[in-house]
């Protein structure tokens, strides 16, 4: 997650013992100009998996993406991904 937010822009802006918050990119005009994104920095959470979640349709719906390609893509290491010529045209479409 930290990595697509990187390639969109988004810089982080402070760290917590919880989370990484992250600011969108200036050209990003939204209601709220005190929104960030937190990330959380540990997985041993309680509530990890439905709060990334909650992140991933978030990311989704922000930037229409289809939910299950961006929960694919984010499931993946970079050795899988080099190797699925689908996702990196799919990856390449939403550069462009």
């Amino acid at each position: 997650m930290l990595l697509f937010l990187k390639t969109k822009g988004w810089q982080k802006v402070k760290t917590d013992e919880r989370f990484q918050y992250f600011a969108p990119p200036k050209e990003e005009k939204l209601e709220d100009p005190n929104f960030l994104y937190r990330i959380p920095l540990h997985e041993q959470g309680v509530d990890y998996e439905a709060f990334t979640y909650r992140l991933l349709i978030s990311f989704s719906q922000f930037y229409d993406i289809d939910l299950q390609f961006l929960f694919d893509l984010l499931s993946k290491d970079l050795a899988q991904i080099a190797q699925e010529k689908e996702i990196q045209e799919r990856i390449l479409a939403l550069a462009s």
